[in-house]
């Protein structure tokens, strides 16, 4: 399983995410990587990456996904990662896991060409798959 497309795929199909994050075109702004697309500081948008490696080790899989919400107010993210963890906290991943999300505090922006970000913080426990 790739939990950042897992996670993409949940956000696209959430009507309270799409609610309240800029399109660009007939694109909602809604990305995973670890570069933000060129997007304008007044969007709201969402960006998806991992944060740590996953452990083969074990039998289960645990990763962890940062999930940045950004907007041009402080009350654009808080409301957007609000929804966010609506969308993916203690649902079901396809198979046989679940999302688990954290939130708690706002980014503000570092100057003019910056916006508010409110991070979530995404665990994903599951069976592994190794078949």
């Amino acid at each position: 399983m790739n939990g950042k497309t897992a996670i993409y795929e949940a956000l696209l199909a959430d009507v309270g995410v799409l609610a309240l994050v800029s399109s660009v075109g007939i694109y909602p702004c809604i990305a995973n990587g670890v570069i933000e697309p060129d997007w304008d500081v007044s969007l709201s948008t969402v960006l998806i990456y991992r944060l740590n490696p996953v452990d083969y080790t074990i039998d289960v899989l645990l990763a962890d996904y940062t999930v940045n919400c950004r907007a041009d107010t402080e009350i654009k993210a808080e409301a957007l990662a609000g929804a966010v963890v609506e969308a993916l906290n203690r649902k079901e991943v396809a198979g046989s896991g679940r999302y688990y999300c954290q939130w708690g505090f706002v980014i503000q922006p570092a100057d003019n060409t910056d916006n508010f970000n409110c991070p979530v913080e995404v665990r994903i426990k599951s069976e592994l798959d190794l078949a």
